[in-house]
């Protein structure tokens, strides 16, 4: 019965890197190599479910640690504290992180839905930044682009312009 308890703070804590690497499949299966607006949402569901996790496997595992501690030898007390650290440290990160997917996922359905309403039509897409340029609503790649605009991992800004001779009074040249 000792011993079961003795082992409950790393069994705690290897169920938050067990989630992560589950998290991480996820991620894997589910993004793919090219942009989809969706990645954003993906990216904020398995974060914000994976950080109250973590979060909950860290409190477990400390918790139980000071509880236990007199059981364990050093080094397993020092290893289990150590074990904790990159997990809670994680957790934080990909919990703002998470927010800010699932913002950026509902932020570019309203920019791109302000930007039809101003311009009474579908509008240019710019981007700015790195492989700078604009695309017309008939280009192939522009349903994909369309709710680019609050993504923070994608280099340079998307703009929408409500004609072409807008995006090319600001110095962007049509995508081929």
């Amino acid at each position: 019965m000792a011993t079961k308890r003795a082992l409950t703070p790393l069994i705690s804590i290897g169920i938050a890197y067990l989630g992560f690497l589950v998290g991480f499949l996820v991620l894997l299966l589910a993004i793919g190599p090219e942009y989809e607006h969706r990645d954003n949402l993906v990216r904020g569901v398995v974060f914000l479910g994976w950080a109250p996790l973590a979060f909950t496997a860290v409190a477990v595992s400390l918790s139980s640690l000071v509880l236990v501690g007199k059981d364990l030898r050093l080094w397993l007390r020092i290893a289990t504290a150590v074990l904790n650290l990159p997990v809670l440290a994680a957790a934080s990160l990909l919990f703002v992180v998470g927010i800010w997917s699932l913002q950026d996922y509902s932020a570019s359905f309203a920019a791109y839905d302000t930007a039809v309403q101003v311009c009474g039509h579908p509008p240019v897409i710019g981007t700015e930044g790195w492989g700078a340029g604009y695309m017309l609503p008939n280009m192939f790649d522009y349903a994909r682009q369309r709710y680019t605009t609050h993504d923070r991992f994608i280099f340079g800004g998307t703009v929408y312009y409500c004609t072409a001779a807008d995006a090319e009074a600001h110095g962007l040249r049509p995508y081929p």
